[in-house]
């Protein structure tokens, strides 16, 4: 009996742009540099590898690793055009990216009443910008294009997910401690964690000036913010009724409402205030408290939600 098998993928994949960077009005008034839209813009192009291993531990169990990596070519970003004194950008397919990682997951199949998976991802996703305009930016602060990779704002490198599902079948009574469980019911729940995504400290960052040359900026995302980690629950109860079927339901997102932070500042690292002052000699900063107008909402991931429902099947 076969208990392994060995699989390789390998693919070149095309994606036209969207439309408005073919199409794009100028954004800038006529005293700054205007971004116009490029007819000419090309399919962006990626290259994918997968080579994994799958085995099943026992007829319920198994076991999947794998490895990947993707490189992403004629990503769209800004380029500059001179005629005399006269500057235009526009869009063009100038950028790139590149992306590893290895993925491991542990199943198993649904039986004596209890299912699930745990999946573990380790990756990275590096490139020279993150955003469509970042070129754009960079000549009108620095003069200059940066060719150095640094991590994508959604570079996250570690991600873990467990989803257990529990279910009891109609006519179906085991005991626990002796007692009698009801039938017919289920839960579902799923814990999601993520390390931190990348930010770019300011030079104001708490002892970061001190370690900086003079004129020199912060590297690009290299402080992270903090990790994020959230359990959903899903129950329900089916029963009948009147000839008709029926289920109840009841949904909780973020059932600890934990505080999840998706955006911080770049003067303090926190979400909460973006306030410092001078520490001491070394021009070093200190982050003083946030008032209530620091207080972003968008910084924060969704609190608890707790939904209800019942469906009726015919």
């Amino acid at each position: 009996l076969e208990k392994a098998k060995v699989y390789f993928n390998y693919g070149h994949f095309y994606q036209l742009p969207e439309l408005r960077y073919m199409y794009a009005r100028p954004t800038q008034g006529s005293s700054g540099i205007q971004i116009y839209g490029n007819p000419n813009v090309d399919f962006t192009k990626s290259i994918a590898y997968e080579f994994g291993i799958q085995y099943a531990i026992s007829e319920n169990y198994k076991l999947d690793v794998s490895g990947f990596y993707k490189d992403y070519f004629g990503l769209v970003n800004t380029q500059q055009y001179k005629r005399g004194p006269a500057t235009w950008e526009f869009y063009d397919n100038v950028d790139y990216g590149r992306a590893r990682g290895l993925e491991a997951e542990f199943e198993k199949r649904s039986g004596g009443y209890i299912g699930g998976r745990v999946n573990y991802q380790y990756a990275f996703a590096y490139g020279k910008s993150s955003v469509d305009v970042s070129n754009y930016y960079a000549r009108a602060q620095a003069g200059e294009i940066p060719i150095q990779e640094y991590p994508l704002n959604w570079d996250i490198r570690h991600q873990l997910t467990l989803n257990l599902d529990l279910r009891i079948p109609k006519n179906d009574h085991p005991k626990i401690f002796g007692l009698r469980v009801p039938d017919n019911w289920g839960v579902n729940i799923i814990w999601q964690y993520g390390s931190g995504f990348p930010f770019t400290p300011d030079v104001s960052y708490p002892g970061l000036i001190s370690t900086l040359r003079r004129n020199e900026n912060p590297i690009p995302n290299s402080k992270r913010q903090p990790a994020n980690s959230s359990v959903d629950l899903r129950f329900n109860k089916d029963f009948d009724f009147w000839k008709f079927s029926y289920s109840f339901t009841i949904w909780v997102n973020n059932l600890f409402d934990r505080k999840n932070v998706y955006s911080v500042s770049g003067k303090t690292g926190r979400p909460d205030t973006d306030q410092n002052a001078y520490r001491d000699s070394l021009g070093d900063y200190v982050t003083l408290p946030g008032s209530d107008r620091d207080l972003n909402p968008y910084n924060f991931g969704a609190p608890r939600n707790v939904r209800l429902g019942l469906t009726v099947n015919f």
